[in-house]
């Protein structure tokens, strides 16, 4: 068998592979604190499902 021949439109088009970085879990450390979320004012975010006012 042969190998098809590989046009040159395929080997012109490299698109980069955009994924998010991942990290190594034996090597992430979290503060004793735990993890904070930081609002644009500076205060924590709130965490949970927002909740409803009456």
């Amino acid at each position: 068998m042969t190998e098809p021949e590989e046009s040159d439109e395929e080997t012109d088009r490299t698109e980069p592979i955009l994924a998010p970085p991942t990290a190594n879990p034996a090597r992430v450390q979290v503060p004793p604190e735990g993890l904070k979320q930081e609002t644009d004012d500076g205060n924590p975010a709130p965490s949970g499902p927002p909740e409803e006012e009456a």
